[in-house]
């Protein structure tokens, strides 16, 4: 889920039915309007108390899982999260193009349940998010990302 957490999720989903409710069996508007309010205060709240207190935050929020490690995956954190290879190199396919998993140093699931990769070889140069560089006429190098498309790049 982008931009959210699971809890955030839980609120639309609570109140989307709370509504649902009011406008299919009409039930009464303030009524209504009132739960939704406090659920939307509630939520304000477990949210900042989230904030303020770490062991509350990954209770609401949960905490990262690390599937790949050093190159090697782990197949316990993997069926914890319900990911399978495929969806690793999903991610990878999405964020870098196209590259091998053997690429990748390190792999987590994010609180955010995102899947961020590490790629080996890349810390060198980190302003080039999954590229490398190739020498070419004129002083111009090219970016080449791991799909094969390449940004000329001045330098």
């Amino acid at each position: 889920m982008r931009g959210g957490t699971p809890l955030d999720t839980l609120l639309i989903v609570i109140v989307g039915a709370v509504l649902g409710r009011g406008i299919v069996e009409g039930e009464h508007f303030y009524g209504t309007l009132a739960a939704c309010l406090v659920l939307v205060a509630l939520h304000y709240l477990l949210a900042g108390l989230a904030y303020l207190v770490p062991a509350l935050s990954a209770v609401i929020e949960g905490h990262p899982r690390i599937l790949i490690r050093g190159g090697r995956m782990d197949t316990h954190q993997m069926r914890a999260a319900l990911l399978k290879p495929e969806d690793l190199r999903e991610a990878a396919r999405l964020r870098y193009g196209s590259i091998d998993l053997e690429r990748v140093m390190e792999a987590r699931q994010e609180r955010s349940g995102e899947i961020s990769l590490v790629l080996r070889g890349l810390d060198e140069e980190p302003h080039l998010h999954g590229r490398r560089r190739e020498s070419g006429p004129d002083s111009v190098e090219r970016a080449t990302d791991l799909g094969g498309r390449g940004d000329e790049i001045s330098g």
